[in-house]
């Protein structure tokens, strides 16, 4: 088993370093840039209505599902389904590692990446807002300890959905092993949490909501890793 884990474990080296996942850091910057933006407009609208701390960073989580979920989907698509489609991955099974851990070590890798991105971007644009609203007073509510908490477990919940999602993408495009039913699979997933927090009191997700998309996610990648991954053709 020790030794399974540590051969795993350099495999995802190995994959680190062939496909800079580094690169896709622009991704990042560029979904707190919208975050940012998206926040201030909507702050900044025409109604009487007052708005709070708790529906800014909501509209955070917005813009992070559809960015991170379809930035999942696209590493889905060129780390592994590629693979596929191009017959590289013929040469990829013949490392020292069974079929299972190489593509679980990409998989874990690419979800590791993501949710970083989504954890340091919660952070920042976090940061962001509640200076911003310290400064402008963009909200009708002011900061208080309390939010920290609500932020805090927010960003852990929607990153742990957001990445549930993109492992939705996983099992779509390997299902017939295709880059685009990957891709668009992700927002037709970003829509169907939509409608799921749309259905709350809160208008957030709930434990059961959150349960749902991790067992549905892990319950496909098990299907996939058992019955998919060896049909190649």
């Amino acid at each position: 088993m020790i030794k399974e884990v540590h051969r795993m474990l350099r495999f995802m080296r190995l994959e680190l370093k062939k496909t800079r996942f580094q690169n896709y850091a622009l991704v990042f910057v560029l979904a707190v840039v919208l975050s940012m933006l998206f926040t201030a407009v909507s702050l900044h609208d025409t109604s009487a209505k007052a708005h709070t701390l708790r529906e800014a960073f909501r509209v955070i989580e917005m813009v992070f599902a559809f960015v991170f979920v379809i930035l999942f989907s696209v590493l889905n698509a060129s780390v592994i389904i590629s693979e596929y489609t191009n017959k590289t991955i013929r040469v990829m099974f013949t490392y020292p590692a069974g079929r299972k851990q190489i593509i679980l070590a990409k998989l874990l890798l690419i979800t590791a990446l993501v949710a970083s991105f989504l954890l340091a971007g919660y952070a920042v644009c976090g940061t962001y807002l509640v200076c911003m609203n310290e400064r402008f007073h963009w909200t009708a509510d002011t900061f208080q300890p309390a939010l920290l908490t609500y932020m805090i477990s927010r960003a852990f919940a929607t990153t742990v959905v957001f990445c549930a999602l993109g492992l939705w993408t996983f099992t779509a495009g390997m299902w017939k092993k295709s880059v685009p039913a990957a891709i668009t699979s992700s927002v037709l997933f970003i829509y169907i949490r939509q409608i799921a927090v749309a259905s709350t009191a809160a208008y957030e997700e709930n434990i059961w909501l959150i349960l749902a998309a991790v067992l549905i996610a892990l319950g496909g990648v098990w299907y996939t890793l058992e019955h998919k991954i060896s049909d190649i053709d």
